[in-house]
């Protein structure tokens, strides 16, 4: 019986395997959500500058101060991130106009979330979450409200 495979078609046909599975792998490594911890450590990492700073009022037993970062500003309430105590993170909704300020700390910042009167909601966000109603993703790792009464 005769063969129909010509001289060097395996070599190819490792070739063209090996090409699959490296645009294989290139692909899925984009669809991996980093988890928010991931994302707050990489961002507290970032280069600090001026409106990194949290008002004095923020001081709190386990928070580092100087770590503290700006993640955006919606509806003129101000969102921060610092880290606390050597693993955990804080998360800080701060309305300068009225001087209203909220926070929730802890040693699992993935369950970071809370709700103040005068200055909404914030909650961390890991991108694989649906996104509830009314609420906006401010940079990687956090949704807002700045209307919110309560979690959802």
């Amino acid at each position: 019986m005769a063969r129909l495979t010509s001289r060097g078609s395996g070599t190819r046909s490792l070739w063209v395997t090996g090409a699959m599975l490296c645009v294989a792998g290139i692909t899925l490594s984009g669809c991996v959500a980093e988890d928010p911890v991931t994302q707050i450590r990489a961002f507290l990492a970032s280069e600090r500058d001026s409106s990194d700073a949290l008002p004095d009022n923020a001081a709190t037993d386990g928070l580092d101060m100087d770590s503290s970062r700006l993640v955006g500003e919606r509806d003129g309430i101000k969102y921060f991130v610092a880290a606390y105590n050597t693993s955990g993170a804080c998360i800080f909704m701060v309305d300068e106009t009225s001087g209203t300020a909220g926070s929730a700390c802890g040693d699992s910042p993935n369950l970071l979330m809370s709700v103040v009167t005068n200055t909404g909601g914030v909650k961390v966000y890991k991108s694989t979450d649906e996104i509830p109603e009314g609420w906006t993703q401010l940079g990687d790792f956090l949704i807002v409200n700045p209307d919110a009464t309560v979690l959802q």
